[in-house]
């Protein structure tokens, strides 16, 4: 049977985990820098091929909390997720707030752990809460249509998207059979499991994976799905079926493990079972999640705890293209590639903002076959 406060505990924890070690492989002051290039690829030294031509700041005036995720509408919306006060917003492609919607509780509209969010094509909205383990549905204007609860109970919940019939993938970790053991998750419309496929990170120990996470999740324009596994760094395309149609091996050397990162020790609390959580202060590699970047390119990432981070761009073929570093900002989350404009999540004067930023990408990055 789910424990509900073992779940609490790990949704804190993963929650933690994501706010220290997520950090930031992109910094879009520094797209002019030059390439500092890996070792391990023979990758021509070239400026990284994006172009910053306009800078929007939004959100100063919202007094927004912790943000664990954003996610872009097929129409250029742009949809935040407030952990801190349980919110969905809705923002235009300009950056103007359409809607802000949600509050603390259980009643319909109302969570207790507002922590995911996808868009369908179809305009409504699925929030997902980590407490409750229930998705919520929005309708376009951000009125509650339904909320249920999901089949499989989740650990680790990294990401989420809408699939081209209305179902749901996501990446995460389960103890729920028939996901046990698998990344990638599918359900249909009416949220009922359909089947589990893709490899978790590799770990001498499982018990770490509800704080390390499985991966980062998003959709390709052509439906596909792009897993990226968190160790070894690894990107996979599969069909929603869960046909593999690719696999991109970064082939980064990367010395530890999840083992290595997150630390678990089981006790005794006055007769009770216990587990003690914590972060290892040691400099582990954690591959990020990947989009599609305009003509088939694929932005992936790395960061470092207590270190560098860094951006890797791949070709449709999946050859490296270009790699750089990036100090002490966030990733961007998505692309809109109608208006040209990557989506940021920062921060100015320590409140957290949204940055859009039109870009131009140099037509050459998409000729590495």
């Amino acid at each position: 049977m789910w424990d509900a406060h073992q779940s609490e505990i790990s949704a804190n924890s993963a929650i933690a985990g994501e706010l220290r070690m997520n950090r930031c492989w992109f910094a879009p002051a520094i797209m002019s820098l030059a390439i500092a290039m890996s070792p391990l690829h023979a990758v021509r030294a070239q400026r990284f091929p994006v172009r910053v031509t306009a800078v929007d700041t939004i959100g100063r005036e919202l007094a927004l909390g912790v943000i664990t995720d954003q996610e872009l509408g097929s129409d250029g919306s742009m949809y935040l997720v407030d952990f801190s006060n349980n919110q969905i917003l809705k923002f235009n492609p300009a950056g103007d707030l359409q809607w802000r919607v949600g509050r603390k509780g259980q009643a319909p509209g109302e969570y207790l752990g507002a922590y995911r969010v996808a868009a369908g094509a179809d305009g409504r909205v699925r929030v997902f809460d980590i407490f409750a383990q229930q998705v919520t549905v929005l309708d376009s204007s951000g009125q509650y249509v339904d909320r249920r609860a999901l089949p499989l109970v989740f650990d680790a919940f990294d990401q989420m998207v809408v699939l081209p019939d209305g179902g749901l993938a996501v990446a995460g970790v389960t103890h729920t059979a028939p996901g046990v053991d698998r990344a990638i998750h599918i359900f249909d419309s009416s949220f009922r499991h359909v089947r589990s496929f893709g490899p978790l990170p590799e770990t001498k120990r499982p018990e770490v994976l509800p704080y390390w996470g499985a991966g980062g999740l998003s959709l390709s324009r052509d439906g596909d799905l792009l897993y990226t596994r968190r160790i070894p760094y690894e990107i996979y395309r599969y069909s929603p079926d869960g046909e593999l149609r690719q696999r991109i091996n970064a082939a980064f050397g990367m010395k530890y493990k999840p083992e290595d990162a997150i630390r678990v020790e089981y006790g005794s609390d006055n007769g009770h079972p216990s587990r003690t959580i914590e972060s290892a202060d040691v400099p582990v590699v954690r591959p990020l999640g990947a989009f599609e970047l305009g003509d088939g390119l694929i932005l992936g990432g790395r960061s470092v705890r207590n270190g560098a981070a860094y951006g890797d761009l791949f070709s449709t073929a999946g050859k490296l293209l270009a790699t750089t570093t990036w100090p002490d900002q966030d990733p961007p989350f998505c692309y809109d590639p109608r208006r040209h404009v990557l989506w940021f999540v920062g921060e100015v004067a320590d409140e957290p903002v949204v940055i859009r930023k039109g870009v131009v990408i140099a037509a050459t990055a998409s000729s590495g076959q």
